[in-house]
């Protein structure tokens, strides 16, 4: 099997003359070990969707542009591999299927792009300390969320910048978590969103297990996982153009 090659990690500020994030701010905070943690126990219950050619507990190598990830380990050079979570599974499909969901009509998303695309919710296979940029958190360092966890897609290499410096920090952190800037623009309560360094925390086989309850793995496409995406879509006027029908 040929080697997987990841893309360089993008760092660069866009626009550093306007930059949102709190780059600086936050990357001191995480050189001198200050930056606000929260413990997750374990057995704490998530919610992931993924590609269903991979398993739940799969990590990302690194192959993706999202707020806090990919970047490269600031010793060893190697991508941290990553997995992203939500604590709802309304959240993930925000996070995930119906993050470019335009906020003016119409607003649509394909049904194809969920072919092939499952849900899961499983416990964290150990207690984890995790950085908390959650809003509460922010404030206590003089930050608002717009300055991290409600940056524009533009900005992600900055935000990506921080999570590198928390990774490398003297804290040992496991990820990060904070508030969900989909929902809050789709006007939904409030969510928590957790990416997990996954260089850090066991993901062999049998590490992550499923919650018990029928429920807990799925397509998109089919049962309980259908009838989340079709609520979901009604809740927020969002019309779901079937074309594999």
């Amino acid at each position: 099997m040929s080697p997987v090659i990841l893309p360089k990690e993008r760092l660069d500020c866009p626009d550093p003359a306007r930059c949102p994030v709190a780059v600086r701010e936050l990357t001191e905070a995480a050189g001198d070990g200050k930056v606000p943690a929260t413990s997750l126990k374990a057995d704490s219950e998530w919610f992931r969707v993924f590609n269903a050619v991979d398993g739940y507990a799969t990590r990302n190598p690194g192959q993706c542009n999202s707020r806090f990830s990919p970047f490269d380990d600031e010793s060893s050079g190697e991508r941290v591999p990553s997995i992203y979570l939500a604590e709802s599974l309304e959240a993930t499909l925000l996070e995930t299927s119906f993050h470019d969901v335009p906020i003016k009509t119409p607003r649509e998303v394909n049904v194809s792009t969920l072919f092939g695309k499952a849900h899961a919710r499983v416990r964290l296979p150990t207690d984890l300390l995790i950085a908390d940029l959650r809003d509460a958190s922010l404030r206590t360092l003089g930050i608002e969320r717009s300055a991290v966890a409600s940056s524009p897609r533009e900005h992600y290499p900055c935000a990506r910048r921080v999570a590198k410096h928390i990774h490398s920090s003297m804290q040992d952190v496991a990820g990060i978590v904070w508030h969900s800037r989909q929902a809050e623009i789709n006007q939904q309560p409030a969510a928590k969103v957790l990416i997990v360094f996954a260089d850090r925390v066991p993901t062999e086989r049998g590490d992550w297990q499923l919650v018990p309850d029928r429920s807990s793995f799925g397509a998109l496409l089919e049962g309980s996982g259908w009838l989340l995406v079709d609520r979901l879509a009604d809740s927020l006027g969002v019309t779901l153009v079937d074309e594999l029908s």
